[in-house]
């Protein structure tokens, strides 16, 4: 017999995921920060998406990028022909995301997405619209 708490956990929806990451010459860091994302978010929900936000990358970024879009449907790429900073790539990134939830990362991975979940839930039971972290 299931309670009523664990019914609501079965049948809840997990909300759609978009993780934007803005990217300037990280061709050593996009590969591991793609595969990380794709591996919590399919632990987290099936609807997700990972922007890659290529802010005019001069070395193998927009390449190595390209590729992973092509091997996983769920990523895709945004190419800026000149460098428009962060705020032109985050800008880039969240008005292109679809999903529900929005996520940003530096690409070099200085948040641990496992904590999403963490995030995720927090929102769900708060009601919250937003949930701003930071790591110390």
């Amino acid at each position: 017999m299931t309670t009523g708490i664990e019914t609501a956990r079965m049948t809840t929806r997990r909300p759609g995921i978009s993780v934007v990451y803005p990217m300037f010459n990280e061709e050593e860091n996009i590969e591991r920060a793609v595969h990380f994302a794709e591996a919590v978010l399919t632990d987290l929900t099936s609807d997700y998406e990972i922007l890659i936000v290529n802010d005019a990358s001069t070395d193998r970024s927009a390449e190595i990028a390209e590729a992973l879009a092509r091997s996983n449907p769920c990523v895709k790429v945004f190419h800026h022909e000149r460098n428009l900073k962060l705020g032109g790539a985050l800008r880039t990134g969240f008005s292109n995301a679809t999903k529900e939830l929005v996520f940003y990362c530096d690409s070099d991975l200085p948040v641990d997405l496992t904590e999403l979940n963490r995030a995720v839930r927090m929102m769900e039971f708060t009601r919250s619209d937003i949930v701003s972290a930071l790591s110390v």
